[in-house]
């Protein structure tokens, strides 16, 4: 089964143990946990530079994951930070990602508002924007990304899976998702996670959806009207894959929804070599080409529909303070958080107006965030 298997590049972490000596775990305090992650900042990065987190598999470490994919590089010619945070060990001693496989029941960890908080701590202490955050994972961490654009409360604004999966018991929770860019990649012959799904749960770890449907689900949520199909060159003919390239676009906010479809290969990260891996493409830079594209087509919209959808008053507050939608949205979930990323306050918005009381809370200012991605952080200022 999939989850009980270290995933790939656990394997062949012992190839690539070349981590730059300067990469040092940080912690950051989640719920009463240390949580591990590291951070990749290029030298001489700008004020509100692009944020990307890279999730690892099963089994899976933030130092894998650096070398596995060779984001840092991407990173450092692109100028853009780059954030390996490190799952917790479920029942069985093995790091992961909690998304309540049929095996894992007994884990109580909360990694979509780790992430999340993580996220927005970062974006304050290195003065990154909180525009321009992104998650891509593989495998497990794949999966995440798919629980992260379903629950997740705006604060990533476009995620892209490699070898994930769309859990059912995920998409039965995500009727009230908000549009957002997906970037799927996965091969037809992957063993491990299957083209076709698993609703019958043959595998033990829960049923999930097949690729065309999770494919067809995020194209309905974006309302994406056309789509571009093309096949890449064959780079490699010794690697024995190619690949299909499906983009559906002109959706919701100039929303695209990707799926790189890989015939012929294995459970891996493409472009990284070894048996059963696709050469013709490198995942980190494609990854990163698409989470650009997702930025120039939705700047110009953000800023738009930012300035006729959300009000505060007063602002600033002693008691509470009145959170005013555009009859645009019937409802919007939310977070509020310090600084520091702890979430605070967490709860829906209605189409009319709410109620935040904040005379709980100490002086300072709290960060408010709702799961449309196409809304600004709006700043509340507590007196």
């Amino acid at each position: 089964m999939k989850k009980f298997l270290l995933s790939t590049w656990v394997l062949l972490s012992i190839m690539f143990f070349n981590t730059a000596v300067k990469a040092q775990y940080k912690i950051f305090n989640h719920n009463g946990i240390n949580r591990k992650y590291i951070i990749h900042l290029p030298p001489l990065l700008p004020p509100n530079s692009p944020l990307v987190f890279m999730l690892h598999g099963y089994g899976g470490t933030a130092f894998n994951m650096i070398d596995y994919t060779g984001m840092s590089e991407i990173a450092d010619a692109n100028q853009f930070a780059v954030c390996y945070p490190e799952g917790t060990k479920d029942e069985w001693g093995v790091n992961c990602w909690n998304l309540h496989y049929d095996f894992q029941m007994g884990m109580n960890i909360d990694d979509v508002d780790f992430l999340d908080s993580l996220a927005v701590y970062l974006q304050n202490k290195h003065h990154l924007d909180p525009e321009k955050t992104y998650c891509s994972g593989h495998s497990n961490g794949g999966d995440m990304c798919y629980m992260i654009a379903c629950q997740d409360s705006g604060t990533f604004t476009a995620v892209a899976a490699v070898a994930g999966c769309l859990m059912k018991w995920i998409h039965d929770s995500c009727y009230n998702a908000s549009p957002i860019p997906v970037f799927e990649i996965h091969v037809t012959e992957d063993e491990t996670t299957l083209w076709n799904g698993d609703l019958g749960n043959v595998q033990g770890y829960g049923p999930y959806y097949g690729v065309p449907f999770t494919f067809d689900f995020w194209t309905t949520v974006n309302n994406c009207q056309n789509e571009l199909i093309d096949t890449l060159p064959d780079l490699d003919p010794t690697d024995g894959s190619i690949v299909i390239t499906q983009k559906r676009v002109d959706g919701i906010n100039g929303n695209q929804v990707w799926l790189y479809k890989m015939l012929g290969a294995g459970h891996s990260w493409p472009g990284t070599g070894g048996s059963g891996t696709n050469m013709d493409i490198n995942t980190s830079a494609e990854i990163w080409s698409f989470f650009q594209k997702c930025t120039s087509l939705t700047s110009v919209d953000k800023t738009t529909i930012f300035m006729h959808t959300i009000s505060l008053a007063p602002n600033p507050t002693k008691m509470s303070v009145k959170v005013i939608l555009d009859p645009f949205y019937s409802k919007l979930s939310y977070k509020l958080h310090d600084l520091t990323g702890r979430t605070i306050l967490q709860g829906f918005l209605n189409h009319k107006e709410t109620l935040l009381d904040v005379s709980h809370l100490s002086k300072g200012a709290y960060l408010l965030k709702t799961n449309d991605s196409s809304v600004k952080v709006l700043k509340i200022i507590v007196e």
